[in-house]
């Protein structure tokens, strides 16, 4: 029979002989440990952080969102409400990212990031310049004063001056990044 003195002191003992053998073959640093444990932090918070916003409004593809905003205004104010949720209008690359994004709208209108610039007499996309995969068909005339907004079935240019709802888009770690700074700033 094994003594109390004798398990304590780790002598003859089977679990510590058992736990040490475990220990000797897991040979992974505390810093990788640690690391990783502080992106699966940061993942969570990215979560909280998309939770916390009027997640009905909020779709996710990729490592984008987009941000619908139903209240109306023109396209410039859509223009400054996206900035001000650290995203922009949005820039529709190619037709996957059409479907998806008109599969959202249901019956609403919204303004997209596609505007006639007057000094270059072209379309543009927000930010980026001239349009990129995909070209409509209203993009081969004059535009002068407008801007584009989507539906659940077209893309229609309008003046920029009517009222509709936003699509606002951005990275989901510019999402982070933007609520990791207003944090800082807090503290």
């Amino acid at each position: 029979m094994v003594s109390q003195v004798e398990v304590r002191s780790g002598q003859g003992s089977a679990p510590d002989d058992y736990l040490s053998f475990l220990f000797k073959g897991f040979s992974v640093p505390w810093h990788l440990i640690s690391v990783t444990l502080g992106i699966l932090c940061l993942l969570l918070l990215v979560t909280v952080a998309l939770l916390g916003t009027k997640s009905d409004h909020l779709s996710y593809r990729g490592i984008k969102y987009y941000y619908f905003i139903p209240e109306s205004q023109n396209w410039k104010g859509c223009k400054q409400t996206c900035q001000s949720y650290n995203s922009s209008l949005l820039k529709i690359n190619d037709e996957d990212e059409l479907a998806f994004i008109q599969s959202r709208t249901y019956s609403n209108n919204y303004w997209i990031g596609l505007s006639y610039d007057d000094r270059e007499q072209k379309w543009k996309w927000i930010d980026t310049g001239p349009p990129f995969g995909i070209n409509y068909t209203f993009m081969s005339s004059s535009g002068r004063g407008q801007c584009a907004f989507l539906t659940s079935t077209r893309t229609t240019p309008i003046e920029c001056s009517k009222t509709y709802g936003c699509i606002c888009e951005g990275r989901i770690d510019d999402l982070f990044s933007a609520h990791f700074d207003r944090y800082k700033k807090k503290r």
